[in-house]
């Protein structure tokens, strides 16, 4: 059924030049599903595509080859934290070795597949600076290059955290606290513009060790977060583009430029 809807939408939508899975267990399936997808897909399909919402634990080196031979060029992962607190909090109990063996995977087929993106939340309530620092490490460790999404968290009415928020008084009014917010907008704090930071640069261990030092987080100069996340976000676009520019890659080059203006 899948491969006649995407068979007709290749035959009658000729603009449409890749396709994206919105699908969180996609990789959940087994290697034998995988194998069988791949082939139809690359057989009847053959059109470029990425999956959204892929979870660490599910991914493995032999499904991700065998679709990567299908013609997937690109990938999205929750990570989510790097906190093992926060973890607990979001009922999300995945270690960081398991989270860093699947952008190792990923890393693997660079020459295949675009940067990956990776998602992370930031603006949690109940996290402390430690849980936060935690979260840079574990950024610190992941295969370069890659692309993140930053989120500010937000609670959807009927879960456990809206519940726990709304008791806490850290939902005053739905309207504004939740579904006027604007989640890709995060505080503008001092760690938020480390994690931009962090999530662009590998930090030289010195500099590292000066940035996370509890005098300076401790003070929370705030007014560090545009600074850090000018460096992190239009300096490292600028840079990647300069670097696609002396490779060839034109098409990245314009990618990056639009994403660029966009943050402006």
């Amino acid at each position: 059924h899948v491969m006649e809807e995407l068979k007709y939408v290749r035959d009658n939508m000729p603009y449409i030049r890749y396709l994206v899975f919105d699908d969180d267990s996609f990789m959940d399936a087994s290697i034998d599903y995988i194998k069988d997808f791949s082939a139809q897909y690359k057989e009847k399909i053959g059109l470029p595509f990425m999956v959204t919402g892929f979870i660490p634990v599910t991914v493995t080196e032999d499904k991700t080859e065998a679709l990567v031979d299908a013609g997937l060029f690109n990938i999205r992962m929750g990570i989510q934290s790097g906190a093992q607190n926060t973890k607990r909090i979001y009922r999300r109990n995945i270690a960081d070795s398991v989270i860093v063996r699947a952008a190792t995977i990923f890393d693997k087929f660079r020459t295949n597949i675009r940067l990956p993106v990776y998602d992370m939340i930031l603006d949690n309530p109940w996290e402390t600076d430690d849980d936060r620092v935690e979260t840079m490490q574990l950024l610190q460790k992941l295969p370069r290059p890659f692309r993140i999404i930053f989120y500010s968290l937000t609670f959807f009415p009927g879960t456990d955290l809206y519940t726990r928020a709304k008791e806490e008084g850290i939902i005053q009014d739905d309207i504004r606290d939740i579904y006027q917010k604007d989640y890709l907008r995060v505080n503008r704090t001092y760690m938020n513009g480390l994690a931009y930071l962090f999530g662009a640069f590998r930090i030289p261990k010195p500099i590292e060790k000066v940035l996370l030092s509890p005098a300076i987080v401790k003070r929370k100069p705030d007014f560090l977060f545009y600074p850090l996340w000018f460096l992190g976000r239009p300096v490292y676009l600028g840079l990647q583009g300069l670097r696609d520019i002396f490779g060839g890659n034109f098409i990245r080059v314009n990618r990056y430029a639009r994403v660029l203006l966009r943050n402006f």
